[in-house]
């Protein structure tokens, strides 16, 4: 009987495998274990899946303390989570981010004995995890999650602004160590508090800003690998027009990797989201959906929840997933408490239902993608 070249398994075929399969396959031999664990297949097994939108979490948070997982493909196999990770009673957690397939959770905890904050980086597949800690001042700043694809080096940042100067904080996993990157500009910048950065291409960080001499907020973006701030980035044409003076820019996210933003059309009336298709060109921005404006809708009150962001979530339209191959796109209805297929070409409504998750879902939902990366020095998630 013919027998398979070793290099043909490593090669060919494990990078192949979903990430479950591969977690069981470790149990086989010395050999599949060493294989499996290994940074050169992490690496193959990522590149060939990172691409596709078959092999996605989509994460909601029921309370302040939880993250369950459902898998968005296989909607009727389960009627429970697929994994769920739960921190203590006195804890209250948030998204902050993720890359390559690692969610990185803002963790606060405090009872009568301590209080404690650090940023939980975690692999929701393999359940490793590493705790970051950092200082109580941090919580009023804007959080940031991002991978340097050039030191192969996942970073955590943390912003704030002082008049025209952006000051960056950059924890590296891979040297344990902090960066501090003081930035001059032009124009007094107002970043939002407790926003936490909307990642593009695995490097490029984004955070809405408040810029008085457009007298409009607008987008900052910071390149984890050059460790600096770009040019801002141009949102679409209109809304510079000043028929559209008074339009507001809501939120901004992610969805399918590419940077979406969400606005107010006061002259349609209408809430809109646009996605920008080629990245950094102002002409590629295409408009997503558009729906009327909900009944109690304030403008000064609701925030649209986007995808991997660390702030305060009210109701709201959000784009989370767009179906392969489809017009459908998953949105979050939250005066609805809905998860809802958008059909973007003609404006159909329908129910989503995924793996047990509820129907009625007021809770903050992402999505993740699965994969073999484990953060540096991690260690086997306890919720003890």
């Amino acid at each position: 009987m013919a027998t398979l070249d070793y290099k043909v398994i490593f090669f060919e075929i494990l990078p192949k495998l979903p990430t479950k399969s591969l977690i069981r396959f470790k149990c086989v031999s010395k050999y599949f274990n060493s294989a499996i664990s290994s940074a050169v297949l992490m690496d193959l097994h990522f590149r060939h899946h990172h691409l596709s939108s078959s092999d996605q979490h989509l994460l909601i948070l029921p309370d302040k303390r939880s993250i369950n997982c459902y898998n968005l493909h296989h909607p009727l196999s389960f009627s429970t989570p697929t994994s769920t990770f739960t921190w203590s009673d006195s804890s209250v957690i948030s998204v902050v981010g993720s890359s390559n397939g690692l969610l990185c959770v803002f963790v606060q905890t405090t009872d009568i004995h301590n209080s404690d904050i650090h940023m939980c980086v975690l692999n929701p597949t393999t359940r490793l995890h590493r705790d970051i800690h950092v200082s109580y001042d941090d919580v009023r700043f804007n959080l940031g999650f991002g991978f340097d694809p050039q030191t192969l080096d996942h970073k955590l940042v943390i912003v704030h602004a002082d008049y025209k100067t952006l000051i960056a904080r950059v924890f590296s996993l891979n040297t344990n160590s902090w960066n501090i990157i003081q930035t001059q500009f032009p124009d007094t910048l107002i970043l939002e508090r407790c926003n936490s950065g909307v990642l593009v291409d695995h490097n490029l960080l984004h955070w809405i800003v408040w810029n008085p001499s457009l007298i409009k907020r607008d987008i900052v973006c910071f390149n984890l690998s050059t460790n600096k701030w770009t040019n801002p980035v141009l949102l679409p044409e209109f809304y510079y027009n000043t028929i559209h003076k008074n339009d507001i820019l809501y939120d901004i996210g992610v969805i399918d990797g590419r940077l979406f933003s969400s606005f107010e059309n006061k002259v349609e009336d209408r809430l809109e989201v646009w996605v920008m298709k080629e990245y950094g060109v102002q002409g590629s921005w295409f408009r997503l959906l558009s729906m009327p404006i909900p009944r109690g809708f304030h403008g000064s009150q609701v925030k649209l929840l986007n995808i991997f962001i660390r702030r305060s979530w009210h109701a709201g339209t959000v784009p989370v997933y767009s179906r392969e191959g489809s017009d459908e796109v998953l949105i979050q209805q939250r005066q609805r408490e809905k998860l809802q297929w958008y059909n973007t070409r003609d404006g159909r409504l329908t129910d989503a239902v995924f793996n047990g998750a509820p129907n009625s879902c007021d809770a903050q939902v992402y999505t993740c993608c699965t994969s073999l990366v484990q953060p540096s020095g991690g260690e086997l998630f306890d919720e003890s």
